[in-house]
């Protein structure tokens, strides 16, 4: 027997919540009181994919929805808007309305994605910054696809920002001026916990200050230039991703923005930091691990820019390199060193060691064994590590281009130092290549 309409409203209303929209609309049929819970729940999720070639009804749920919890002053405490658009006349005037009444519903999470039929760059959802910024009980806020209009500067005067409550702040393929972030991050700066910005656009840096709750800043293909964040003394992670391999070829420019100035030494709390395609070079990284003296975690990932690294650090744990093509050499001072892994690098660099834990593991991944030559210096790198664990992993993807006969030809004999590896893990079948290795 189903005894779930006897749940309080409120019971009803959470399992609603973790519903997708065409089921929770479904439950309306169960019984008066689900229908009840249906009518008046208060975390609603429009999805304009459920009414494929439908926008005008749509449109028109969206629409009468509203109005009647307007109407029947019924509280709103989530609100979730998925619609496409091929231009802003498809639904020219009502998103504004609708986001009227969420701002006097006293909404706290809210998440417009828009959607541009054509994926272009310029067709954007345009959404005037004070709509955003009258949100007063507003604590989470996700904006996809979206154009911010510039805020006038009367708009700070007159204290009209009121979002201060903001703790979570996402934006995807949002188009905003740098004052607009500023404005933005600066006026949520107490709360905010969470700050994510993918493919943003129409602003160069990104300058923050006083964000004492501040966990998690991560920046996914933006155009910055600089990154200042100053006085955030709870910042556990650190990302920022210049661009991505499954980036669009619309949102590409083609061209490398150069990270010229970077500051977060003041975050003392910073645990883990990672940069994909940063375009830094040695000295900016080595000027800036010397500001983060409580980092235990490092990821460098596509930093073509780096040849000669040096990295210097008293408590890093676990530093990872990976598809760092130009890197040449990497130099370790780090004392409590406990994992160092090595992935994707077409020539291993040299790897040298002024200060490292006694239980410290290295770990090697490598695949780019296309001659006897590479070979050879494979087997070097890993004759330089003997005093050290190390965990090698290979496949089999080019040990058929040479034979044990190439390998003598190249030099390899007998009375060479011999690699030590802890761990061998290949899927190779060329028993004689695995011998010759080790």
């Amino acid at each position: 027997m189903d005894r779930t309409p006897e749940l309080p409203i409120e019971i009803l209303h959470q399992i609603l919540s973790r519903l997708s929209t065409k089921t929770a609309a479904r439950t309306s049929v169960l019984s008066k009181p689900w229908l009840k819970a249906c009518s008046t729940n208060p975390h609603l999720s429009f999805d304009e994919s459920y009414f494929q070639n439908f926008q005008g009804k749509f449109l028109r749920i969206v629409d009468n929805t509203l109005e009647r919890y307007r109407h029947e002053n019924l509280p709103i405490s989530t609100f979730k808007l998925c619609i496409s658009f091929s231009n802003q006349t498809d639904c020219d005037g009502l998103v504004d309305k609708w986001l009227d009444i969420v701002v006097e519903k006293g909404v706290s999470q809210v998440a417009l994605l828009a959607k541009s039929r054509s994926r272009s760059v310029s067709e954007r959802y345009t959404l005037p910054a004070y709509t955003i910024f009258a949100m007063e009980s507003l604590q989470e806020l996700e904006l996809n696809h979206c154009k911010v209009l510039k805020l006038k500067p009367i708009l700070f005067e007159d204290s009209k920002i009121k979002c201060r409550n903001l703790k979570s702040l996402s934006l995807h393929y949002v188009t905003l001026s740098e004052s607009t972030l500023d404005s933005l991050i600066s006026c949520c700066s107490p709360q905010i916990m969470m700050i994510s910005l993918h493919y943003c656009f129409g602003f160069s840096g990104i300058l923050a200050s006083h964000l004492p709750n501040l966990l998690s800043l991560n920046i996914l293909c933006c155009p910055i230039e600089e990154v200042h964040i100053v006085d955030a003394p709870k910042l556990l992670s650190f990302e920022c991703v210049n661009k991505d391999k499954l980036e669009p070829a619309y949102y590409s420019s083609g061209v490398d923005i150069f990270l010229r100035s970077f500051n977060i030494d003041t975050c003392q709390n910073l645990r883990r930091v990672e940069f994909v395609k940063a375009t830094m070079d040695d000295t900016i990284l080595f000027q800036l691990i010397q500001k983060l003296p409580f980092t235990k975690e490092l990821s460098l990932s596509y930093c073509k820019y780096l040849k000669i690294m040096k990295i210097s650090s008293s408590t890093l744990e676990v530093c990872s390199i990976s598809n760092c093509e130009c890197l040449l050499q990497a130099i370790f001072d780090v004392p409590n060193l406990l994992s160092l892994a090595i992935s994707g690098q077409y020539r291993l660099p040299s790897l040298s060691f002024e200060c490292v834990s006694s239980q410290c593991r290295i770990f090697i991944d490598y695949h780019y064994l296309w001659d006897a030559e590479s070979f050879i210096n494979l087997r070097r790198s890993l004759v330089e590590l003997n005093d050290y664990r190390v965990d090698l992993t290979t496949s089999n993807i080019l040990f058929s281009s040479f034979s044990s006969k190439s390998l003598r030809a190249s030099g390899i004999s007998d009375h060479h130092p011999t690699p030590q590896v802890e761990n061998l893990t290949s899927i190779s079948r060329n028993l004689t290549v695995i011998f010759h290795l080790l």
